[in-house]
């Protein structure tokens, strides 16, 4: 079964950390607020690497300690729009995989992820 440990910031907003059953060395980070650290953390203390980051939108609350994931992989896939993604190659982040409403990318063998407009 797929695990699923949910983190609250202090913005209100949350961070996903999502454990694959078909992989259970890796996890991938949905949303990274500046308080990530108790995120990163778990990760840390469940010997798991980051496999990727999915960035919902570019607002701080979720993107705001995007860095500190990338330090401790530098090989992670980030999904995200095509806006925040060509800024984020322009501070030098090139493993970026942008998409637009409707799009997908495949995070590994198992896991595509797909773009839905979400108002809210």
């Amino acid at each position: 079964m797929t695990a699923i440990q949910t983190f609250t910031s202090f913005t209100t907003s949350n961070c996903y950390v999502v454990t694959p059953e078909n992989n259970s060395d890796v996890c991938y980070i949905i949303d990274l607020p500046p308080d990530v650290e108790p995120a990163l953390e778990y990760v840390k203390n469940n010997n798991l690497s980051i496999g990727g980051c999915l960035l919902t939108h570019g607002h701080f609350d979720h993107i705001g300690d995007l860095f500190a994931a990338i330090d401790i992989n530098k090989e992670a896939k980030i999904v995200t729009s095509l806006e925040v993604s060509s800024w984020l190659n322009a501070k030098g982040i090139s493993n970026t995989l942008p998409m637009g409403i409707g799009g997908s990318q495949p995070l590994d063998n198992d896991i595509k992820v797909v773009m839905v407009n979400a108002v809210h």
